[in-house]
Order: structure tokens, then C-alpha cells, then sequence
């Protein structure tokens, strides 16, 4: 039996360099157990996401180094992007760990991006030319015309991807438009800087659109989590408070004895009082109010939702519109056997009987216990 071991971003933070005596051992027994075969690890697109915010060039090395420990772990394995969950396998060993390449790291939308480029760097097309580049023919033409004038016009850096040091040196793409290399070669140097979890943190430093490729799939997911999040605690403490109100006021009516003068303000508040509702799919979809939000998660998602809004009724007040990070974490619980995420958030999941409340680890230190039993089972 092989264990599928679901890591939070904080872990990776933690054991890449000045490990402690406890970190040390951890690391050992990771490294141990996946290179025996007895575990596998896998990250993900939040991890990754996370792993890039707040980019500075002088963390550089840092991430690069962040990046080896995951590729030393990980290797390959990875989890599907969130909103794959749903219709394919989750689990991919060829480092599949994006959102639909169709819609983000495509090869053709690069090399549309490509053409625009090509346009402005040869000055002299006519409309009716840069048109006629629409025929694969003659825009094989232009190229072969022009190859020296596109090669050191065109900025890579301008392409908002990512591509490995190869494929630019080789000038891969130039050569492919230009019908001297095949598809198929191109294509797969193209997808290994994004399967390589190192390689690809290098380039996305060396050539990539900073911040913009990795996070438009889920910064308007994100805002909209935020929003909502925001929403509920800001209701949550309403309630409260009403309720507070109408405790203390019937509180000092027992005292009196007599509803006496108190009696239009107590129906008032009663009157005043929210009524909280069911707390389902149906509410916190209608909250969210973001049908793209609304049909991107998977069931697991909205079981993590469901439980932390409940739980958090009690303390909305400790409500953290950070949380929504730790909620995209929780969405891969049902795809692994063990599942280390935030202590809070985590313990908060399971006092809320999330279903496979069973599979979280809050604390990093319990890990290799949790492995060991999991692996006698």
C-alpha cells in the first residue's frame, strides 16, 4: 500500500533549509519513505500559487530553493487543478498540476501571442500583408524573409509564459512557424519547464510575465471567496450582537419582575432579530453570488465551506478573510490519505465533522506517526 501524502505550503517553508532537530527528523523519514516507495507526496496549483506571491527579485534563490525541496519530494506527482477535480483522475505522475492547458499555458495561444509579435517587429507589413499572414503558406514565407529581424526584435518576456532556456536559445517557436521543426518537439520542451517544479520557478524568474499568468485563474475566484467570507462574518456578528441585546433585556425584565416599560423595546429586538439561515450549498452559492465561483468547485470544496461556516458561527469574530487559502488547500482532503493543513483551520474542519475529517493532520510534527500508523493499517 502506497499513502498519498497532501503537504501545506507552510510544511515546504519549513524544511527547506535551517531545519531544527524535530524539522531534520521529519525530512529524513519524508525522504526515506517516498524513495522506499511507501509514500507519495504531491503538490499543487495552491501550493504553488502561494509559493510565488508577493514576488522580489531578491527572493530568487530562496524560491528556487523552496522548488528543489518540492521536486525532491514531489518529483512528478502533483494534484489536479481544482476545477479538473471534478471530471478527471486528481492525481497526475506526470506533473499535470495547471489549470487546463487549453485555457493557460497553451502552445497555440502561444503562438498566437508569437504572431502578434512577429507583426510589430517587421515595420514594413502592409494591412493587406499582415493579413495575408493568416495563410500558413505565406506566413512561413515571411518568417524564412525575415527570421534575423524577428529573432532579435521579439521579447520573451513579453509573451506573459514561462519557456525554458532551450526553447529560447534553440528558438524553437521561430523554427516551428517557420516549418523547420516538428510540432511535437517543440510542444514537449514547451511542457517540461511546466512539469519540472525547479525548472519552471527558474524560468518563471528568467522570462516569465511576473504575477499575472499563474494567478488569473483564481484571483477573481479569490476576491469573490473574500467578498462573501466578508459578508458572513460581518452577518454572523450582527446576529450576534442582537441576540446579545435580547438576552441582556430579558434578563433585566426576570429582575423587574414586570415587562413594565421594557415591553415596546423587547418586541422591537425581537421584531429586529435576523433569522440565520440553513447554512448549504444553495445559501453560500447565493452569497457568493459568482457563477463562475459557483460552478468552478467540486463537492469537497463546499463540504469544507459548509463546515467552517458553521463552526465559525460560534467566533465570527475570529473569521479571517485569509482563510479562503486554506479552503482551497482543504478541496484535495477526499484525494489523498493524509492531509496536513493550517493547526486552526485544521481543527476547526474537524471539530465540524468534515467528512474524511479523519485524514487531517494540524500538526507537522505528528506526520511521521500518522504515516506509520497508516501504513499498518
Amino acid at each position: 500500500m502506497v499513502l498519498r501524502i497532501y503537504l501545506d505550503t507552510q510544511d515546504y517553508a519549513v524544511l527547506y533549509k535551517n531545519r531544527n532537530e524535530q524539522e531534520q527528523r521529519i525530512y529524513d523519514f519524508l525522504v526515506k519513505n517516498v524513495v522506499s516507495g511507501k509514500i507519495e507526496i504531491g503538490f499543487s496549483y495552491p501550493i504553488i500559487s502561494e509559493f510565488l506571491q508577493d514576488f522580489d527579485p531578491n527572493h530568487r534563490e530562496d524560491r528556487i530553493q523552496r522548488a528543489k525541496l518540492i521536486k525532491s519530494l514531489c518529483g512528478k506527482n502533483a494534484f489536479k487543478f481544482i476545477s479538473r477535480l471534478k471530471n478527471e483522475e486528481p492525481f497526475s505522475y506526470k506533473g499535470d498540476w495547471i489549470p487546463n492547458i487549453g485555457r493557460v499555458l497553451s502552445f497555440d495561444d502561444l503562438t498566437l501571442t508569437f504572431l502578434d509579435e512577429i507583426k510589430n517587429a517587421i515595420p514594413t507589413l502592409t494591412r493587406s500583408q499582415r493579413n495575408a499572414l493568416k495563410n500558413k503558406r505565406r506566413l512561413i514565407g515571411v518568417i524564412k524573409e525575415n527570421m534575423h529581424l524577428i529573432d532579435s526584435t521579439v521579447d520573451y518576456q513579453k509573451l506573459g509564459i514561462p519557456v525554458s532556456k532551450k526553447f529560447i536559445e534553440d528558438n524553437m517557436l521561430l523554427r516551428f512557424m517557420a516549418g523547420e521543426l516538428p510540432r511535437q518537439v517543440v510542444e514537449e520542451e514547451f511542457l517540461s519547464i511546466v512539469t519540472d517544479v525547479e525548472l519552471f520557478v527558474s524560468a518563471w524568474f528568467e522570462y516569465g510575465n511576473k504575477g499575472s499568468m499563474l494567478y488569473e485563474n483564481i484571483i477573481t475566484l479569490g476576491k469573490s471567496l473574500e467578498l462573501a467570507i466578508s459578508k458572513m462574518r460581518e452577518f454572523m456578528i450582527a446576529t450576534h450582537k442582537q441576540k446579545k441585546a435580547l438576552k441582556e433585556l430579558e434578563s433585566t425584565i426576570r429582575k423587574e419582575g414586570q415587562i413594565g416599560s421594557f415591553g415596546d423595546e423587547l418586541n422591537e429586538l425581537k421584531r429586529r432579530q435576523p433569522i440565520f439561515p440553513t447554512i448549504d450549498q444553495n445559501w453560500l452559492k447565493e452569497l457568493i453570488d459568482n457563477p463562475e465561483v459557483q460552478n468552478f468547485f467540486p463537492e469537497s470544496f463546499w463540504n469544507s465551506l459548509i463546515c467552517y461556516v458553521k463552526q465559525s458561527i460560534k467566533t465570527p469574530e475570529k473569521i479571517k478573510v485569509s482563510d479562503f487559502g486554506d479552503l482551497f488547500h482543504s478541496t484535495y482532503i477526499p484525494y489523498c490519505d493524509l492531509w496536513r493543513g493550517d493547526k486552526d483551520f485544521s481543527n476547526t474542519l474537524i471539530c465540524g465533522n468534515l467528512p474524511g475529517k479523519e485524514k487531517i493532520v494540524p500538526r507537522l510534527a505528528d506526520l511521521p506517526a500518522r504515516i506509520e500508523q497508516g501504513l499498518t493499517d
